[in-house]
């Protein structure tokens, strides 16, 4: 997939008949992929090229302030994409400026930048203040900008729309099949390994630090977690919480112990996948019974995970 950041240096001629798609695609979930999809056999039908145009922040942390924890960082977010097959990807900073840009105005920075043939769109669909420009403002104006709409039908679970917002809510209330069946693939968490205040070496067991890149996270407590890096899965226990034992108002953390495992993983991009909570997050009186406890955990997420590994991807 070729990516671009932004619309500069780009023209009509970068593309030949591009079928259209814009949105968030936080989570490339279902209902996202039936988009992608169809956006694909379009571009296929008219001998063209397949588009993605997508935002490198959520609209609404920057139009009302407050931030929707992701399902998926960014750069997560392109992978899936291109897992998807689509030709292009055009990731567009998303600020104040943008936010202001009516549907039209949009439309024109789009076929300045790269010329349309067809436009895809899902059923809830907006851009443009006010997210204006939905599958009426497009139909209403095809003719004009000499392009084809073409709508999606919408993907349900359990009778209801698959959306990003339902994912969400079910990863933070600890419901993660559910969660999974509507992203089409297991939950994971994406992050950097970066470097920690070395307790878990300290205690026998060495962790790695994820930076999740302020991802949605399940709930507080201690997991069995399978662990992807290099091309490999490995079995993992992973805390995710604030560390009560060492202090009080700690930043949440996510800290993976992988078994059998001894690398440098500093700086690495890796893939955590979660599988069930042990326990939840406990204040412990003394490192010695924390001890005790991850040396328990670590027998219980042998276990978990013994019973999954046959489920779980290479």
């Amino acid at each position: 997939m070729k990516t671009s950041f932004g619309f500069d240096g780009l023209s009509p001629a970068d593309f030949t008949n591009p079928v259209i798609t814009i949105g968030t695609f936080d989570g490339v979930h279902a209902g996202h992929k039936a988009v992608l999809r169809l956006a694909r056999e379009r571009a296929s039908a008219v001998r063209g090229e397949s588009v993605v145009v997508t935002f490198d922040l959520h609209p609404r942390e920057v139009i009302f302030g407050t931030r929707p924890c992701p399902i998926t960082n960014l750069h997560q977010k392109l992978g899936l994409l291109a897992a998807e097959g689509m030709d292009n990807c055009a990731v567009l900073r998303f600020n104040r400026e943008t936010s202001e840009l009516t549907a039209r105005e949009f439309l024109v920075m789009l076929e300045s930048a790269s010329g349309i043939r067809e436009i895809v769109v899902g059923p809830d669909t907006g851009f443009g203040r006010n997210r204006e420009g939905d599958l009426k403002f497009l139909e209403a104006n095809q003719a004009e900008f000499g392009f084809s709409v073409a709508a999606a039908d919408p993907v349900l679970f359990e009778g209801l729309p698959v959306s990003s917002s339902r994912i969400r809510e079910l990863v933070l209330s600890d419901d993660l099949n559910r969660a999974s069946a509507m992203l089409g693939r297991r939950f994971s968490i994406c992050g950097t390994v970066i470097r920690g205040e070395g307790r878990g070496r300290h205690l026998g067991f060495p962790t790695a630090n994820i930076d999740s890149h302020g991802q949605v996270l399940p709930p507080r407590g201690v997991w069995a977690t399978f662990f992807k890096h290099g091309g490999k899965t490995l079995p993992s226990v992973t805390s995710i919480g604030n560390r009560p034992t060492f202090g009080d108002s700690l930043p949440v953390t996510v800290e993976t112990f992988v078994f059998d495992f001894d690398g440098n993983l500093y700086g690495s991009d890796v893939e955590l996948l979660p599988v069930k909570k042990i326990r939840d997050e406990i204040r412990f009186r003394s490192e010695d019974s924390l001890v005790q406890a991850m040396t328990k955990d670590a027998v219980k997420a042998r276990a978990v995970l013994g019973k999954h590994a046959n489920a779980m991807p290479a």
